[in-house]
C-alpha cells in the first residue's frame, strides 16, 4: 500500500525482500529515507538499522514497540499517509 502511495505522490520508491541482502541494496539505491517495519518476522529491524546510514522511518502495528527505539514511528493502519509526510520532512530536515 504504501509503495502505491508513494508511485501516487511521484515518488521514486523500492521494495526490498527482507531475505535479500537489504543492507547492501540500500548502499548500493542510496535512498533519502528508508521506511522499515519493527514487526517484520525474520529480520531483526533494529540490528538492520544500526547497519543502515540512512535516515528510518519505523512502521509497527504493536503499541509497545512505539518506545523501542529514538526514531519516528508511524503507526499502522491508525496514521494517516499524511503524518507519514510528514515525518518524512522532519527526517530529512535533519539532514
Amino acid at each position: 500500500m504504501l509503495h502505491m502511495f508513494f508511485r501516487l505522490m511521484e515518488l521514486e520508491c523500492s521494495l526490498l525482500d527482507p531475505v535479500s541482502d537489504v543492507v547492501a541494496t540500500v548502499r548500493r539505491l542510496d535512498p533519502d529515507v528508508v521506511i522499515l517495519d519493527l514487526d517484520l518476522p525474520d529480520l531483526r529491524s533494529l540490528d538492520l538499522a544500526r547497519e543502515i546510514r540512512t535516515p528510518i522511518i519505523f512502521v509497527t502495528e504493536l503499541e509497545s514497540r512505539l518506545t523501542v527505539v529514538d526514531a519516528p514511528v508511524l503507526r499502522k493502519p491508525r496514521d494517516s499517509f499524511e503524518e507519514l509526510l510528514k515525518l518524512m520532512e522532519m527526517v530529512l530536515a535533519l539532514e
